[in-house]
C-alpha cells in the first residue's frame, strides 16, 4: 500500500503547526503529538490531552516511523529556491535580499505576507517542496 497525496498532506498539515509525526509502516496511520521544543508547555504526559495513548502506542513499536522534520538549511534552500524561480521583479528583489540579510527566516515570512500574487505561489511551493520532502524521506522506510 502506498501513501496517499491526501495521508502525505495531512503529514504536513502537522509538521506545519508544531507536532511530531509517526507512521504506521503498514497501516499508515498518522500519531500527531506536539513538539515539546515547539510548545515548551504542552504537557504531552497528561492522561487529560488524549496523547498518552498515542504515546503508549509509538513507544518501542518499530512498526511506527518517526518522521524528521526540515533542518534550517532545508528550509532556507527553499526559500531560494521559490525566491531564484520568480521573475525579475521588486517580489524577487525584496525576497532575495531578505535571505542574504540578519534574520532571513523572519524577514522573508514579512516579505512574502506582505507580497501579492507571490504569496500564494509562495504556499503552494512550499507545500510541494514539503511533499516531495515527505516522499524521499519516507521512500526507503515506508512505500510511497
Amino acid at each position: 500500500m502506498k501513501l496517499s497525496h491526501k495521508i502525505l498532506n495531512e503529514i504536513a498539515d502537522y509538521m506545519e503547526a508544531g507536532f511530531k509525526c509517526f507512521v504506521h509502516k503498514k497501516t499508515h496511520e498518522i500519531i500527531a503529538i506536539p513538539d515539546e521544543n515547539r510548545f515548551p508547555g504542552a504537557d504531552i504526559n497528561d492522561e487529560e490531552n488524549g496523547w498518552v495513548d498515542d504515546l503508549h502506542k509509538i513507544n518501542g513499536n518499530a512498526d511506527y516511523i518517526e518522521i524528521d522534520s526540515m533542518e534550517s538549511s532545508d528550509s532556507f534552500r527553499v526559500m531560494e529556491d521559490f525566491a531564484v524561480s520568480l521573475p525579475k521583479g521588486a517580489t524577487k528583489i525584496r525576497l532575495l535580499t531578505a535571505l542574504e540579510g540578519h534574520k532571513p527566516f523572519a524577514n522573508f515570512n514579512h516579505q512574502i505576507h506582505n507580497a501579492g500574487e507571490e504569496k500564494e505561489q509562495w504556499f503552494k511551493f512550499r507545500r510541494e517542496q514539503e511533499i516531495e520532502w515527505l516522499k524521499n524521506q519516507l521512500e526507503w522506510r515506508i512505500e510511497v
